[in-house]
């Protein structure tokens, strides 16, 4: 359902994906990244006509919508990981299932003002405990359940990486939900 997320388990897949993810970042400030997404967010979806967000890249993906309600709850998981690490000795970072959560949340019927609001709110809380990493803390590491060990460094271009493909991919979406309508 989503863009060719590794199954849980696919240890040498989610390596290759989250490679591919944060070279997404490449010199970027990652913590920049996080800042700028949610007013990149709002600009993307602001005056969105509800159709338009409903629209699909491809039959069984996710619309707009569910990207946004993705994001949320990626936020609530990348939050409580990062508190993980950073007050735990190597802790286990449990790995989810983002396309159960999505039937689960019924993600692509979502509600695209509560599921940013919801972002926003978590993204600025995250925001203030990443400022406060500094230093050998930025060397602390949790055991992701398919990605093995991961440094709070390493971890905060994994995010800004995923934040920078669910962007595109909103931008995407909606190039091509505005292209199908003007050739109708």
């Amino acid at each position: 359902m989503t863009q060719q997320t590794p199954a849980l388990g696919d240890t040498d897949a989610w390596l290759a994906f989250t490679a591919r993810v944060t070279a997404l970042v490449g010199d970027a400030d990652p913590l920049a990244i996080l800042a700028e997404t949610v007013t990149d967010l709002r600009a993307l979806v602001g005056s969105v006509p509800r159709h338009a967000l409903d629209h699909t890249e491809r039959p069984g993906g996710w619309s707009v919508v569910g990207v946004v309600e993705h994001l949320a709850d990626a936020e609530l998981v990348f939050g409580y990981r990062l508190r993980q690490i950073l007050t735990l000795e190597r802790p286990v970072l449990e790995s989810f299932d983002q396309d159960r959560w999505a039937a689960l949340g019924a993600y692509n019927a979502g509600d695209v003002t509560a599921a940013l609001a919801t972002f926003a709110a978590l993204r600025d809380r995250h925001l203030r405990l990443w400022a406060r990493v500094s230093g050998a803390t930025w060397d602390r590491v949790g055991i992701h359940g398919d990605r093995g060990p991961e440094s709070l460094r390493e971890m905060v271009r994994i995010i800004a990486g995923h934040d920078l493909a669910h962007r595109r991919q909103i931008a995407r979406i909606l190039a091509q939900e505005l292209n199908s309508r003007g050739h109708d």
